[in-house]
């Protein structure tokens, strides 16, 4: 779905400034955000160093926030993540949608859809039938995943967990790691990290072998090409998946 830029207006407000999504959230609850004054309907869903996730209900409808603690002479990464989601969406790329974004306060948050019913493709894992059960939701997910790819950019973390399914629609979260392809980060390291995670959800050696053949049927490539470009970059992943979990390691 792409989502036009007119949809949204920047604003500022109490030494506070963003962008909105028409229609979905007052500048006001941003600000309330911004400075910890959240709703009661708010739930944290993890916590980290520089970075919180919360799941916050508004007048019925249920919300995506990620807050940033802000960096000094660098980009809010709020704005990033928006502008990354519009950017993805207008390449065909199922995201959750961004409602905007805001800065102030030390801190810059991220607001996006919440995807009812959607889980992570990561709960799939090792479950009976798995590959007869995700093999449409996958080939539509490769196709996403080499226009995306194509156009230069890299999803940066591409694993089972950063994928949400709802029957076979699927659409790529955790955006923070998309960036523009680069030596050391491209295209086939994500499809590595994608089919290591196919191997320890349990999937055979034939389904690894078709989700290698129809990537490369997206770009145009025969499946040997498509080997060899990520041999480096699946190689560097399962020995320091081995190093870390063991051998024979399962999701």
């Amino acid at each position: 779905m792409t989502t036009e830029l007119s949809q949204y207006r920047y604003w500022r407000r109490g030494g506070c400034r963003g962008v909105l999504r028409a229609g979905h959230l007052d500048e006001n609850l941003l600000v309330d955000w911004l400075h910890g004054r959240w709703p009661v309907a708010c739930e944290l869903l993890k916590s980290e160093a520089r970075r919180a996730t919360r799941r916050v209900e508004i007048g019925g409808q249920l919300m995506l926030v990620k807050q940033y603690r802000h960096r000094p002479l660098l980009p809010a990464r709020a704005a990033a993540v928006h502008r990354t989601t519009l950017r993805l969406q207008q390449l065909g790329v199922s995201v959750p949608s961004s409602l905007g974004y805001a800065r102030g306060g030390g801190h810059s948050i991220q607001v996006a859809q919440w995807l009812e019913g959607a889980t992570p493709l990561l709960s799939c894992a090792g479950t009976p039938g798995v590959e007869e059960k995700l093999a449409p939701a996958i080939e539509g997910l490769l196709a996403q995943v080499a226009a995306m790819h194509t156009a230069g950019l890299v999803h940066g973390d591409l694993k089972w967990g950063n994928i949400l399914r709802r029957g076979n629609e699927t659409w790529l979260v955790d955006l923070d790691s998309v960036s523009r392809a680069r030596p050391g980060r491209s295209g086939a390291r994500d499809l590595a990290r994608f089919l290591v995670d196919c191997e320890e959800a349990g999937c055979s050696a034939d389904f690894v072998h078709r989700v290698q053949a129809v990537y490369g049927e997206q770009r145009g490539w025969d499946p040997a090409r498509v080997r060899r470009w990520i041999a480096a970059d699946y190689r560097k992943i399962t020995e320091r998946h081995r190093r870390r979990y063991g051998a024979g390691h399962r999701l």
